[in-house]
């Protein structure tokens, strides 16, 4: 599997060489999960197994998007920061923390000139 821009979107490619008729180009993710499970289950039916459900699994978690190493590498990326449509979720935490830092910082620091004016 291959990720790849389209339409200034991410777009899913999906080649199998053992099975070259099997590939595709998606550019919604779930689309793309729905499509492998489906061709996962005809494939289990072929050797008399049950088929897998959508609901034992999500995309996100199917393709390591919910990973955390997996999110930071991809927040990580250079320019990442100018994407428009993602839900950063290692920089918003980061962001939090910053957040948190500089509220201690003003604290301290009016703490500090207040007690300098008493004396």
């Amino acid at each position: 599997m291959m990720i790849t821009e389209k339409n200034e979107k991410p777009c899913f490619v999906l080649t199998v060489d053992e099975d070259p008729e099997f590939q595709f180009e998606l550019e919604d993710l779930q689309e793309c999960f729905i499509k492998i499970t489906e061709r996962v289950n005809e494939l289990r039916k072929a050797f008399k197994l049950p088929p897998i459900s959508l609901s034992q699994s999500f995309p996100e978690n199917f393709f390591g998007f919910s990973i955390p190493c997996i999110i930071k590498m991809i927040e990580g990326l250079p320019n990442a920061g100018l994407c428009q449509n993602y839900h950063f979720k290692v920089r918003k935490e980061l962001n939090n923390v910053k957040k948190v830092i500089i509220s201690f910082f003003f604290f301290f620091f009016f703490f500090f000139c207040f007690f300098n004016k008493i004396k």
